[in-house]
């Protein structure tokens, strides 16, 4: 056990390398992605196509979401400084979130996770989609809501209205005015290029409208598949690695966020190495005692296990 621990740190610290270029490269690949695509939905204006596009984009959003959360554990780019500002600017302002917001969070939640300290935990505590199990009905009928946008209060309420978490507004209120500055700019000369170019339409058509349903329904799916609904059996703590194909890979749990249990085991680790941990923790025999290994994917087997027995239920007064 010593000699495997010495070879998976020996690992870790080789995988913790950040490539910028590669970084640079996911990035710009899903912004062009979105733009190809909104180009060939426009070209071609048909009802199929432009379903297809509200997919895509989507999945694109919820990938940039996704590079955030290096960014956050300041594993995008070398440069700190460069880290935040592409960070911000060219992932999270686009999504309407922020780098210290999600920052503020996240680290907690890596520290406190699954306990009463766990401000994602909070944050859904007494809400009733997310106690589990769940009927097919109630579940089926959530994740339609989601997926055709009916359920886009949420976000917005996200998005706009006063944050309830104490260490948050304290962490926003220490930001210096010049943040304040920047996001305003980054903002007016957005809504300047859209209205110059005559774009509102599109933008809405081809950004809000994949915000509020794809991306929304996917955050959902792999929000549930990371934490929730996992029966114990004596895990070392209640995360969960769903094990995907093609569609879901880049439809649902884009650049490797599928791989959760190993991003818990160490933060450190930038998105493109954490299929390497998995093998290599997997070969080790150490993965499986640590967290839920989801052999069957989102759609079929975390769906599945919403409908089951699990030792995490998110009300008002039980954190299991």
């Amino acid at each position: 056990d010593i000699m495997i621990d010495k070879n998976i740190n020996k690992a870790i610290k080789e995988l913790s390398q950040i490539d910028d270029t590669l970084a640079f490269k996911y990035l710009v690949l899903d912004w062009l992605i979105v733009f190809i695509t909104i180009f060939l939905a426009i070209s071609y204006d048909s009802i199929i196509f432009n379903i297809v596009a509200i997919i895509i984009i989507g999945s694109r959003q919820h990938a940039i979401g996704i590079l955030s959360h290096d960014v956050v554990h300041y594993r995008f780019l070398s440069n700190r400084k460069m880290n935040e500002f592409i960070g911000n600017v060219f992932i999270a302002f686009p999504l309407f979130i922020t780098i210290p917001g999600f920052r503020s969070m996240h680290l907690r939640h890596h520290s406190k996770v699954n306990s009463e300290d766990d401000p994602d935990l909070v944050r859904r505590a007494g809400k009733s989609d997310w106690i589990f199990p769940m009927s097919k009905v109630k579940l089926y009928k959530m994740l339609l809501l989601d997926i055709t946008g009916l359920n886009l209060y949420q976000n917005i309420q996200k998005i706009f209205l006063p944050k309830s978490d104490k260490k948050l507004r304290s962490d926003f209120k220490s930001l210096p005015k010049s943040f304040y500055v920047g996001q305003l700019s980054f903002y007016l000369v957005l809504c300047s290029l859209i209205s110059y170019f005559g774009a509102w339409e599109n933008y809405f058509f081809y950004w809000i409208v994949p915000y509020f349903t794809w991306f929304k329904f996917t955050k959902r799916l792999r929000a549930i598949g990371e934490h929730f609904a996992i029966k114990d059996e004596n895990y070392k703590e209640l995360t969960r690695t769903t094990l995907v194909g093609f569609f879901e890979g880049h439809l649902i749990s884009p650049h490797n966020i599928n791989y959760h249990i190993e991003h818990h085991y160490n933060s450190s680790i930038p998105f493109y190495n954490l299929e390497k941990l998995h093998d290599i923790l997997i070969n080790n025999g150490k993965l499986h005692e640590m967290g839920k290994v989801q052999i069957d994917g989102y759609l079929i087997g975390v769906l599945n296990e919403t409908q089951g027995e699990c030792s995490l239920n998110v009300d008002s007064a039980t954190f299991v």
